[in-house]
C-alpha cells in the first residue's frame, strides 16, 4: 500500500553561519541598519532570515516594545513569501511569532491603511484591493467608455485586446509609483510626442483613489506642513470612480497606490490622526528585512523603507539575478540602496550553493552582462570542475518533453532525488502551463505554485460560476465534472429522444407520431407521458432541458429504457435535474450560501477526496479550484455587502486574467515543481531543469510595452524629459534582463542542472547554447558543426518496462536463463500493482498490473458470447440497415449498438426526405409546375439551413448550398413526374421466419391496377452500378414484406438527386414467385448469408424463396454473437475502423 506523509509541517535544518554572514549578522544587531550584498548562492536567504531573529529576546526587554509588532520579512512576490514562510516560522519563537512572518510590501501596506481606516471613533471599512482581474474588467469598461484621444493607429479592435489593458494597467502603475497625476502625465505626453499617454491620463484620472484621498488628507494639514513631493497631485480632478473610491464602503486600490498612500499615511500620522479620529498610533515593527531587495518595485521599495523609519532594517540584495527590470524598474546598487535606508553596506564575497560547471555558467552569464565590474564580482571557482552540467536538443518540443519525464524519474529511482527537490523552470507562463500538462501526462507528479488562477476558464469552477448566473445550457451541464456525462452519452441520448419520439428540428414537421411497435406493453404509459411532454418541442436540445426540467419525466424515462432491450437510462439525469433545481434558488442567495448549496448538492466532495488520497492529481486540482472561488465568494461578499450569487458569478465570468488565490490548497505527496524564472528568485532544488531554451522564448527580446511604454515613462522620470528611446540600447537592456533572469534560474541547483531545447519548424536552439562557453562545450555537433539532437529512449516508466519485457517474453527465440529473469521482474511489477490498487478511475499506480499475463490482451475472456437475441426470439430487422450488415457486419453492429450522432450530410438527407413527404407530388403542393415546387423547396431549405448547413459566406458553405439546391431541383423534378396515388413514409411490417421486418419505405407509388413502384430516395454522391442495384438489400426486403403484405411490386428503384438535369434512378426487378415444384426455404434454418446467391446465372430477376431465405439468414447474422469487419478500403473513413485490429491506434491493444 503507498502511504503519504500529509504533514504540513517538515523540520528545518538550522543552516550553520560562515564567518562572513555570522559578521554581517552581528553587524545588523550594533548598526541597526543595513544593507547586505551577495551573489547567486551566498545565503543572503539564510542572513535575512537569523536577523530577523537574532537579539530579539534581549530587546523585547525594553520599554517601548509592547507597542512594536512582531518582526516581518517583506519579499517581492506572494509565491516567495510561501516558498519562505515555514522555514522563517520555524526560527521564531510563539511570542514573537505572527501568523504570516514574511509578507509582501502590497499586505504590509494594508496593515497599515487597515489600521488608519479601522481604528478611530468613527471606523471605516478598511481598503482593499482591486485585483488583476478586477483592474482589467475596470479597464475594459473604462476604455469602452471614455471619450479619450486615442492615435489614429490604436484602432478600436487594439484597445479592446487584452494585450492593450495589460499595457494600459502598466502604464497606470508606473504612474502611481511615480506620484504622477494624471495632469502630469498628459503634458509629459505633449512634450515627448506620446499622444497615447495623453489618451491614458483620460482613464488614469477615474482610477487614481489613492491620489485622490491623498489630495484630501493634503487639505487637512496645516499650511506649510503638507509634503511637496505629493503637491503635483492635486491637479488632478476629483473623478475617481465613486465605487472605488467611496470611504463609507472602503476605499479599493490599486497595489501601487496603497503602497504610496500608506507611505504617505506613516510620514504624516501624528499630524493626520487627530484630525481625522484615528485613536491608534502609528504602525511601528520590532525589526524588518527586505529579503530581495532587487525584486521590489520603486513604490514598494521606498514604502518598506518608510515603514521602517523607527525600526531595525536589513536590505539583502543581489543585483545579479534581478528580476524586476523586466517591467520596466532598474537593477538597484547597493550604495543607493543604503543611502535610501541609511545605512552600511557590506558584501558576501562568497558563495555556497553553486559548484562545478553550474558556478562557471552562472560566472559566465554574470561576466557578460557586465555585472560583475557594476557590483559585486562573482568568485573565482577553485579546484577542479565538477561535471554537474547537461545541455540536450531534441527533435521536437513533444520529444523534449518526453525525455524530461524519464530523466525526471530516473533521477528519482536511480539517484534517490525527491520528487520535491527537483524543478523544471521555464521563461514563460505558457510553457509553464503547457509542461505541466505534458509531465503529468507522462506521469511525473508535478505541482506549479498556487499563486493565482482564472476562475472563468476552470471547467469546475466555470461550471459552478454558469450554473449560478443562469448561462449554462442543459448539454453543458451534462459533460460537466460536476455530472459526468461524456459528449458520446449525451449523443446517445439525444439520438434515443429522436428515435423512439421522433423529435426532428422544425423543418422536419410531418405526419403522426405513433409508437414503436417493438415497445414493451408495460412501459406504453411511460412512453406516453414522455410523449406528452416531449412534443411541445422540436428541437432536440429542448427536450433534454425539458426532460431535466422534471424528476418525474426522468422516473418515465429511465423506466422506459429499462423497459426496452438495448436502450441506456443513464443514471447522471437525476442529479443534473437536481443541480438545475438548486441553482434557481442559490442565484437570489449570497455567494457564500448559493455556492456551498450547489457544491454540497452535486456531491462530488467526498469521491474526489478519495481519489485525491490515492494520489488522483486531478481530484486535487478539482477541490483546490473549488476551495478558490469559496474563498473568492467570500471576500466578494464582503466587499459588496447586499449582492447577490448570480452577480457574483456575472462578474466572475468576465475575468480574462488569473487573479490571487487565496485559500490552501490541498497537501500533496512530494512533486515537481513547475514555475517561471521570475517565480524562483530565492529557492533552490537538488535537481533544475532549465527547458525550453528557444530563441523567442529565451532570450524574449521582444518589448513588453510597445504599445504604450511603460518602461519609457519610468525612463523619463528617472533622466528627464529629453529621454529617448534608442532601440539598440532597449535591445541590449532586454537581453541584460534575459541574462539576469537566467543567472537566477541558474543558480537554483545545488547538485544538477540539466539544459533542454528542441530545434524543428516552429523552434530553433536559443542562441545563449552558443554564446555562453559552458552551454556550447556540451553541444553535440555533426560533421558540418551544427548541433546534433538527441534521440530519446524507450519510455522508463512502469508501462514502458512492462511493454518491453512483454515483448522479449513472447519472442520464441528468447533463452531460458532471459525468460526466468523477465518473467520474475513481470511478477515483481504485478505484485506491486495489486499492493498499490485504488478505487479511483484513473489509476496510475495501477499501470502494472498489466504486467500479469492473465491480463494481457490474449489471454482475456469475451465479457459474454451469448447472441444478441437468444435462440427463438424474434429479430427485428431495418430494410435500410440490412444492406450494411451484408457489406460489413462490424459496422452494422456498431451503428445499431453505439448510436453515433448523426453527420450533417445525413441532416440533410433527413431533410430532403421531409420535402418528398411533404410535396409528393404536383398536385399534393398546389403547384402546377417543375419550377414552381423547387421553388417552394428551395425557400424551405433557406429557412432551415442555418440550422443544416455552413455559412453561405464562406468558400466550403457557399460550394454546400449550390449543390443542395440542385439536388433540390432534381427531387422537384422527379417528384413531378408521378401522377398517381403516393403512400409516403409506408410503414412496413412482416414476419419472414425469426425475422420481423419492420421499417418505412420513403414513396410507395400506386398504379391504376393496383401494384406498387417501391422507391427510396438517396442524397448521396455515389450511384450504384445496375447489377449493384438489382442485389440491393434494402429494396430486397422492402419488396419481401410488401408481397407478404399483400401488395404487388412492379419494380423497387433507388433515386439518386445526383445527375444534370434529371435524378439518377436505379431499379430492381420484381421479384419471381416459385415454380411448380421448386422446394421452399428452410426460414428456421438458413444457409449463411454470404453463401446465399441472390442473382444466378445471366437472370436480371431474384426468386421469392430465394430473398425469403436471405432475410432469414440476416436476421441469424443480427442476432449472433460475432461480427466481422470486412476490412477493405472503406475502413479508413468508418467509425467502426477503431474497434478493429486493422487501425494502427488499436492494433496494439486488439492484435
Amino acid at each position: 500500500m503507498t502511504v503519504f506523509n500529509l504533514s504540513s509541517v517538515t523540520p528545518t535544518a538550522v543552516v550553520q553561519l560562515d564567518e562572513e554572514q555570522q559578521e554581517a549578522v552581528e553587524a545588523f544587531s550594533r548598526t541597526g541598519r543595513l544593507v547586505v550584498e551577495g551573489v547567486p548562492g551566498s545565503g543572503l536567504t539564510t542572513v535575512a532570515q537569523r536577523a530577523l531573529v537574532v537579539g530579539i529576546a534581549a530587546e523585547a526587554a525594553k520599554a517601548e516594545w509592547p507597542n512594536l509588532r512582531p518582526p516581518v520579512m517583506v519579499v517581492g512576490s506572494r509565491s516567495r513569501a510561501m516558498s519562505v514562510q515555514q522555514s522563517t516560522r520555524a526560527l521564531l519563537d510563539e511570542a514573537n511569532l505572527s501568523a504570516r512572518p514574511v509578507v509582501t510590501p502590497a499586505a504590509l501596506a494594508f496593515e497599515v491603511l487597515r489600521t488608519w481606516y479601522v481604528e478611530r471613533a468613527d471606523p471605516l471599512p478598511a481598503p482593499v484591493l482591486i485585483t488583476g482581474a478586477k483592474f482589467d474588467a475596470i479597464l475594459a469598461d473604462l476604455i469602452t467608455r471614455v471619450p479619450s484621444p486615442w492615435p489614429a493607429e490604436l484602432t478600436e479592435e487594439v484597445r479592446g485586446s487584452q494585450r492593450f489593458r495589460t499595457e494600459s494597467r502598466s502604464l497606470i502603475e508606473a504612474a502611481a509609483q511615480a506620484r504622477l497625476s494624471a495632469a502630469q502625465i498628459a503634458h509629459l505626453g505633449k512634450e515627448t510626442g506620446r499622444p497615447e499617454w495623453v489618451a491614458v491620463a483620460e482613464i488614469l484620472q477615474f482610477v487614481d483613489v489613492a491620489s485622490a484621498e491623498i489630495i484630501r488628507l493634503q487639505g487637512l494639514l496645516p499650511e506649510g506642513a503638507a509634503d511637496s513631493r505629493f503637491e503635483s497631485l492635486s491637479q488632478i480632478p476629483d473623478l475617481a470612480i465613486e465605487s472605488l473610491g467611496n470611504r463609507r464602503e472602503g476605499l479599493q486600490l490599486i497595489a501601487p497606490g496603497a503602497m504610496v498612500l500608506a507611505a504617505f499615511l506613516l510620514e504624516n500620522w501624528d499630524d493626520l490622526a487627530p484630525l481625522e479620529g484615528v485613536n491608534a498610533t502609528v504602525p511601528r515593527w520590532s525589526r524588518i528585512v527586505i529579503d530581495g531587495a532587487q525584486e521590489l518595485s520603486e513604490a514598494a521599495l521606498e514604502f518598506t523603507v518608510a515603514a521602517a523609519a523607527d525600526s531595525p532594517l536589513l536590505i539583502t540584495n543581489s543585483p545579479h539575478q534581478s528580476t524586476s527590470a523586466y517591467r520596466g524598474g532598474e537593477v538597484k546598487t547597493s550604495s543607493a540602496l543604503g543611502e535610501r535606508a541609511g545605512a552600511q553596506v557590506i558584501q558576501l564575497h562568497g558563495q555556497h550553493r553553486l559548484s562545478g560547471e553550474i558556478a562557471e555558467l552562472a560566472a559566465d552569464i554574470i561576466e557578460k552582462t557586465g555585472d560583475n565590474r557594476r557590483h559585486l564580482a562573482f568568485p573565482q571557482v577553485a579546484g577542479e570542475s565538477v561535471e554537474n552540467l547537461e545541455v540536450h536538443v531534441f527533435a521536437s518540443a513533444l520529444q523534449e518533453a518526453t525525455w524530461l519525464s524519464q530523466r525526471i524519474r530516473r533521477a528519482h529511482l536511480e539517484d534517490g532525488v525527491s520528487y520535491d527537490q527537483m524543478a523544471v523552470i521555464v521563461r514563460s507562463r505558457k510553457s509553464v502551463e503547457t509542461l505541466f500538462s505534458q509531465l503529468r501526462a507522462r506521469g511525473i507528479p508535478v505541482q506549479m505554485p498556487a499563486s493565482s488562477v482564472l476562475l472563468s476558464s476552470h471547467p469546475v469552477s466555470n461550471d459552478l460560476l454558469r450554473l449560478l448566473d443562469g448561462s449554462i445550457s442543459v448539454p453543458e451541464l451534462l459533460v460537466s465534472p460536476l455530472v459526468g456525462m461524456d459528449s458520446m452519452m449525451v449523443a446517445k441520448l439525444k439520438r434515443t429522444l429522436a428515435r423512439e419520439w421522433r423529435i426532428y428540428p422544425k423543418y422536419l414537421e410531418f405526419g403522426e407520431t405513433t409508437v414503436s411497435p417493438q415497445i414493451n406493453d408495460d412501459v406504453q404509459a411511460d412512453w406516453e407521458r414522455l410523449h406528452q411532454a416531449l412534443s411541445q418541442t422540436t428541437d432536440l436540445d429542448e427536450a433534454v432541458a425539458l426532460l431535466l426540467s422534471d424528476t418525474s419525466l426522468i422516473e418515465h424515462y429511465q423506466q422506459y429504457c429499462r423497459g426496452k432491450q438495448g436502450l441506456y437510462s443513464f443514471a447522471q439525469l437525476k442529479p443534473a435535474a437536481r443541480l438545475l433545481e438548486v441553482a434557481k434558488m442559490a442565484r437570489q442567495q449570497s455567494p457564500r450560501l448559493g455556492l456551498s448549496s450547489l457544491w454540497e448538492t452535486a456531491g462530488k466532495a467526498e469521491a474526489w477526496r478519495d481519489q485525491a488520497i490515492s494520489g488522483e492529481e486531478w481530484a486535487d486540482d478539482y477541490l483546490d479550484v473549488v476551495t478558490a472561488l469559496l474563498r473568492a465568494a467570500d471576500l466578494w461578499e464582503q466587499s459588496n455587502e447586499g449582492l447577490n450569487a448570480a452577480q457574483f458569478a456575472t462578474e466572475h465570468l468576465q475575468q480574462q486574467i488569473e487573479s490571487t488565490n487565496l485559500a490552501h490548497a490541498g497537501i500533496r505527496p512530494p512533486a515537481v515543481t513547475i514555475l517561471t524564472a521570475a517565480a524562483s528568485g530565492g529557492r533552490e532544488w537538488e535537481y533544475v531543469f532549465l527547458a525550453n531554451l528557444c530563441d523567442g522564448e529565451w532570450p524574449n527580446l521582444v518589448a513588453q510595452d510597445h504599445i504604450l511604454g511603460a518602461g519609457d515613462l519610468n525612463a523619463v522620470v528617472r533622466w528627464g524629459k529629453e529621454y529617448r528611446s534608442d532601440p539598440d540600447s532597449r535591445r541590449r537592456n532586454a537581453l541584460n534582463d534575459e541574462l539576469r533572469m537566467l543567472t537566477c534560474a541558474v543558480s537554483r541547483a545545488r547538485a544538477q542542472l540539466i539544459v533542454t531545447a528542441s530545434s524543428d519548424e516552429q523552434n530553433s536552439p536559443s542562441l545563449l547554447l552558443n554564446a555562453l562557453t559552458p552551454l556550447e562545450k556540451k553541444l553535440k555537433r555533426n560533421e558540418d558543426q551544427n548541433i546534433e539532437v538527441d534521440g530519446v529512449p524507450p519510455a522508463f516508466d512502469i508501462r514502458g518496462t512492462t511493454a518491453r519485457l512483454r515483448r522479449e517474453l513472447l519472442n520464441p527465440e528468447l533463452g531460458e536463463a532471459e525468460r526466468v529473469a523477465y518473467s520474475a521482474l513481470l511478477a515483481a511489477i504485478a505484485r506491486s500493482a495489486k499492493e498499490t490498487k485504488t478505487e479511483s478511475p484513473f489509476p496510475r499506480e495501477a499501470e502494472g498490473a498489466v504486467a500479469d499475463p492473465k491480463l494481457w490482451p490474449e489471454a482475456y475472456p469475451l465479457s459474454t458470447n451469448a447472441p444478441l437475441t437468444p435462440d427463438g426470439e424474434e429479430v427485428y430487422v431495418s430494410p435500410s440497415m440490412v444492406d450494411t450488415l451484408k457489406k460489413c457486419p462490424l459496422s452494422w453492429y456498431t451503428y445499431t449498438v453505439a448510436s453515433e450522432p448523426a453527420k450533417s450530410a445525413q441532416e440533410f438527407g433527413t431533410f430532403i426526405h421531409a420535402l418528398a413527404e411533404k410535396y409528393p407530388s404536383l398536385q399534393a403542393a398546389r403547384v402546377s409546375s417543375v419550377e414552381e415546387l423547387a421553388s417552394l423547396m428551395i425557400k424551405e431549405l433557406d429557412e432551415a439551413w442555418d440550422q443544416i448547413g455552413e455559412d453561405r459566406e464562406t468558400v466550403s458553405g457557399g460550394v454546400a448550398w449550390r449543390q443542395n439546391v440542385k439536388k433540390i431541383e432534381l427531387l422537384a423534378q422527379y417528384l413531378s413526374t408521378t401522377v398517381n396515388r403516393v403512400h409516403t413514409e409506408y410503414t412496413v411490417d412482416a414476419r419472414i421466419g425469426r425475422a420481423h421486418i419492420h421499417g418505412s419505405v420513403d414513396r410507395l407509388e400506386e398504379h391504376q391496377d393496383g401494384a406498387v413502384n417501391v422507391t427510396d430516395l438517396k442524397t448521396g454522391n455515389t450511384v450504384p452500378s445496375v447489377k449493384a442495384t438489382l442485389e440491393n438489400s434494402q429494396l430486397l426486403a422492402y419488396q419481401v414484406a410488401l408481397q407478404q403484405m399483400g401488395w404487388t411490386v412492379s419494380d423497387a428503384r433507388l433515386v439518386y438527386t445526383k445527375g444534370t438535369k434529371e435524378a439518377s434512378v436505379r431499379t430492381q426487378k420484381p421479384l419471381i414467385n416459385p415454380t411448380e415444384g421448386e422446394q421452399p426455404p428452410d426460414l428456421k434454418h438458413p444457409r449463411p448469408l454470404p453463401d446465399i446467391q441472390l442473382l444466378e446465372g445471366d437472370s436480371q430477376s431474384i426468386s421469392l424463396p430465394v430473398a425469403q431465405e436471405y432475410i432469414a439468414a440476416a436476421a441469424e447474422m443480427m442476432a449472433g454473437n460475432s461480427f466481422a469487419s470486412c476490412g477493405d478500403d472503406r475502413c479508413s473513413v468508418c467509425s467502426a475502423h477503431r474497434y478493429t485490429n486493422l487501425n494502427s491506434e488499436s492494433k496494439g491493444v486488439i492484435s
